[in-house]
């Protein structure tokens, strides 16, 4: 499974797995964001999905960065970050242990500019 942390830093870059570091901090609020997500995605099923035409900028700056959570939400499963259990997900704890200790292995390598060490805490 730490392949999978690798192979998701190698193919998408640095920034995904902050997202997904982000989204672990809190089962709680994860599973609000996911549950809200996928309201979200039946409710617009049932209506349609509106056309780019009709969106004002700040519906589709909006929808976007919905869309960019419910992205990394599907990535964390694949990759093991999360376990889908009924309705809810639950945090895999070994999988988090494993990027928060490769985020340290980074930061400890200098791959990490100073700049973005930020976004780690």
């Amino acid at each position: 499974m730490d392949d999978a942390l690798f192979e998701r830093y190698i193919n998408d870059d640095l920034f995904e797995l902050i997202k997904m570091k982000d989204l672990l901090k809190d089962e709680k609020e994860l599973n609000k964001i996911y549950l809200k997500s996928i309201e979200r995605m039946e409710k617009r099923n049932k209506q349609g999905t509106p056309s780019l035409a009709t969106l004002e900028e700040r519906q589709f700056r909006h929808m976007r960065f919905e869309n960019v959570e419910w992205d990394t939400i599907n990535k964390m499963l694949k990759d093991g970050l999360i376990i889908k259990e009924k309705e809810n997900i639950a945090i895999n704890q070994p999988m988090k242990s494993t990027l928060y200790a490769f985020f340290t292995f980074l930061k400890d390598k200098k791959e990490i500019k100073e700049d973005f060490l930020s976004l780690l805490t």
